[in-house]
């Protein structure tokens, strides 16, 4: 499949060292990939590449507070691969890999090559999940994820020369389980996600950093009608 986009955002909210508001940010994006899938839909899969081209990107001043500027052009490269397995009656298997590469491409003030703040270049995502299938605990089951993402620059405006050094965010590793059952037209789910209350920032900028979310429970109760 092949496929074309231009976008257009309004950016009244951001404002200019001169208290002016910012034009829209405009954009083009170009994708195209392969989809497959075995005859039976155990297994399905898709390999996708794009590219993301963006001008007039509102960016926070490297030094005045509350005010941005204008990023010339920035353009985001990547490659997402995914995949769905059934390897057995109630085993799921999936898995997502995305690569970027987010950089600054045009601009006045910001280097060129810089990449861009808070995108990580790689990202993984793993789940597992079995159901018992027969005998008095049929359609039990337990599934089990990973969420991980590479080290990214905290802002794209630490690229200006001569602000502040530069810092990245490291890299982190999730872990997410779950507890499910279901009985005729209810269902009943647990999980926790960050398991091991892994302590991760995937945001920041030049004056703050923004920690995730800590280990977390929900407990949900559905009916189908």
């Amino acid at each position: 499949y092949v496929n074309y986009a231009k976008s257009f955002n309004p950016q009244g909210s951001y404002r200019s060292a001169d208290g002016s508001p910012l034009p829209p940010e405009n954009g083009v994006n170009y994708e195209g990939g392969l989809k497959f899938a075995r005859a039976d839909g155990s297994l399905t899969g898709m390999l996708t590449v794009f590219e993301l081209t963006r001008t007039n990107v509102a960016t926070a001043d490297a030094v005045l507070p509350n005010v941005y500027v204008l990023t010339g052009q920035q353009r985001t490269r990547g490659l997402e691969v995914e995949g769905a397995w059934r390897p057995a009656p109630g085993v799921e298997l999936t898995g997502a890999y995305t690569h970027l590469n987010a950089v600054v491409t045009a601009d006045n003030r910001l280097r060129v090559g810089s990449r861009l703040g808070s995108i990580p270049r790689d990202i993984v995502n793993l789940w597992g999940r079995y159901t018992i299938q027969n005998g008095p605990l049929a359609n039990l089951g337990a599934g089990l994820g990973l969420h991980h993402e590479s080290n990214r620059m905290a802002s794209t405006a630490s690229a200006v020369p001569g602000a502040t050094a530069p810092f990245l965010l490291g890299a982190y590793t999730l872990i997410d389980a779950a507890l499910y059952y279901r009985a005729g037209d209810w269902s009943r789910q647990a999980n926790v996600r960050n398991l091991f209350d892994e302590r991760y920032f995937p945001t920041g900028s030049l004056t703050r950093t923004t920690p995730g979310e800590p280990r977390s429970f929900t407990i949900r109760l559905s009916r189908r009608f």
